[in-house]
């Protein structure tokens, strides 16, 4: 089969010459197309040099021919300068180096087609009270939201984590959507306790502030570990006592803060001990210990990282996605981010490559990159529609019956023990422009999972509401940052966004009441024997079942009510 391949276009040296225009057509090379006395440079013999390639397809040959055309023939034959179409109104490319945007839309089955014209759905609230937000949430049977904090006492939440004894500490994040000049910045870390059991945060300290451009926020191994680009932070509070010991330790600089919310964030104790957290593809990294030479930094700007808090040792754990801002691991340790524009969920293996929303991976050689293990979407239609960088009057009405659009945060698998069986495992994020938690439900497939698409498991009813992340507590209800704010999108102006606002929520399950704990006094039950016994005359080759010793019992109220030993992170907390 003969296919043309490609022109080029001869010049030409004689002055009145008549141009010569140069073609290639590609056969599979066999021995019938050498002429004799011919090598592999000039297969036929014309004195004209071919070339050879190869590929999954097989050796070919790219034969040379030379023809003389007219000058009309020559021009026409003239590579045109590509002119991309322009973009719609309120849709610009990403990126300072002219990174291209992946917006081709996933082909699903079951994929939604909006109606035209649009139809949207306007929500039910704007502006609200932390107290009327709340209440006016949609959630399943036997849920109910609280509102645990709100403005003045916590403002701006752009990262939240609970300790060992189910506190809560909150990154303020003023400085976004700019880093400040030294002195002049004022981002802070609260820590927040209910000390009377009603769900509500009544006691509040500060811990530290004067922070800069902080993204993300973890505590444990006798310290607060913080995000704030350029650097990765240890705060170090060894004897407890909620004050810094000395001054934030630089453990690594050289993350980028090109565009600021796509740096490092979603900070989480991995089932491995070490911290995890995401990173943004359009924010360019060159991670290492302060005074490393950049030819043995890691480049990094798309994807899941990860440190190791005693061997301090930085790893690029898998590479690739958009822009993720939640990250969460299951019982089986097996790692998941959220991710937006690009397909909405990722299954991270371990020195994957991942779809990237723009840009090269830094590897050439990847033949293919891993795509998602979503099997469908949340949006109707052509992102474009929906996707909220310009402006309109709400969520489509198609795009709000698939999950209510292409902007996710925040990602939460539940292995709680208080919500009903059907919720265990599960995958809940937030969908950003629909203003509700989106709930996929993971199913094993081969080596990897399937998710699907459940019912939306809370629907806020208020365009303002922009949750940020979620975590479950000791007691297995859930409590949800707010950053509260009418622009739902990143813009680098810092007038546009509200300053004064900033929720948390707190969701239960059939009033669940809140219990003391302080994993740190625990004892934790002996490990179970690895002596083989003898079971049907051949050997056992695993230990027996482990039956936990620890109090689980939900009428145990008046004692704390720790989890199996197996699922607490590093930090105390339980995953």
């Amino acid at each position: 089969m003969i296919r043309l391949f490609l022109f080029l276009v001869g010049t030409v040296s004689v002055a009145g010459a008549e141009p010569v225009l140069h073609s290639f057509t590609r056969f599979p090379l066999s021995a019938e197309y050498f002429s004799e006395g011919a090598g592999f440079g000039d297969v036929n013999g014309d004195g004209l040099p071919n070339i050879g390639s190869a590929g999954i397809n097989g050796t070919h040959v790219l034969r040379h021919h030379a023809h003389k055309v007219t000058a009309a023939e020559f021009a026409k034959a003239q590579p045109k300068r590509f002119t991309p179409p322009p973009l719609a109104k309120g849709v610009l490319p990403k990126g300072k180096n002219g990174q291209a945007l992946n917006l081709e839309r996933p082909r699903f089955a079951n994929a939604v087609q909006p109606p035209a014209p649009l139809v949207f759905e306007k929500p039910l609230l704007e502006g609200a009270t932390a107290e009327d937000a709340a209440k006016a949430m949609t959630l399943p049977p036997g849920f109910r939201a609280i509102a645990a904090a709100a403005e003045p006492d916590v403002m701006q939440p752009i990262a939240f984590t609970l300790d060992h004894r189910g506190r809560m500490w909150v990154a303020e994040a003023y400085s976004y959507p700019h880093r400040q000049p030294e002195g002049k910045a004022r981002d802070r870390i609260l820590i927040l306790e209910d000390t009377n059991g009603d769900h509500k945060f009544d006691k509040r300290k500060v811990f530290i502030d004067g922070l800069n451009l902080v993204s993300g926020l973890e505590v444990g191994f006798g310290g607060v570990w913080v995000g704030a680009a350029p650097y990765l932070l240890f705060i170090p509070d060894h004897d407890g006592d909620d004050k810094p010991d000395g001054k934030p330790q630089i453990l690594l600089d050289g993350w980028g803060y090109q565009d600021t919310h796509e740096t490092l964030n979603s900070f989480i104790w991995g089932p491995d001990g070490w911290l995890y957290g995401c990173h943004g593809v359009f924010t360019h990294s060159k991670v290492g210990k302060p005074g490393t030479p950049d030819a043995k930094r890691i480049p990094f700007n798309a994807g899941v990282w990860r440190y190791h808090p005693t061997r301090h040792i930085f790893e690029a754990f898998a590479q690739g996605t958009s822009n993720p801002w939640g990250v969460d691991f299951n019982e089986h340790g097996q790692c998941f981010i959220e991710a937006c524009v690009i397909p909405h969920f990722f299954h991270m293996i371990q020195g994957g490559r991942y779809q990237r929303q723009g840009g090269r991976h830094f590897n050439p050689h990847t033949y293919d990159d891993i795509k998602t293990i979503a099997d469908h979407l949340h949006y109707a239609g052509n992102i474009r529609d929906h996707a909220h960088w310009g402006k309109t009057p709400g969520v489509p009405s198609a795009t709000a019956a698939a999950g209510g659009g292409h902007a996710h945060a925040g990602l939460m698998i539940y292995l709680g023990d208080s919500w009903p069986a059907q919720y265990r495992g599960a995958a809940f994020m937030n969908n950003i422009h629909g203003a509700r938690l989106n709930m996929d439900l993971l199913k094993p497939n081969g080596s990897g999972y399937i998710a699907s698409h459940g019912p939306d498991f809370v629907k806020f009813n208020d365009r303002w509401s922009q949750i940020i992340n979620l975590r479950y507590d000791q007691d297995g209800s859930v409590y949800l940052i707010d950053w509260y704010d009418k622009n739902q999108c990143h813009r680098r102006e810092p007038d546009n966004h509200d300053r004064s606002n900033g929720r948390i929520y707190k969701i239960i399950y059939n009033n669940e009441e809140r219990t003391e704990v302080d994993l740190a006094k625990l004892t934790p039950p002996p490990w179970p024997s690895s002596k083989p016994t003898p079971t049907n005359g051949r050997p056992a080759t695993r230990a027996a079942p482990f039956k936990s010793a620890w109090p689980t019992s939900q009428a145990a109220k008046n004692s704390p009510k720790p989890r199996r030993p197996d699922r607490i992170r590093p930090n105390g907390r339980q995953r």
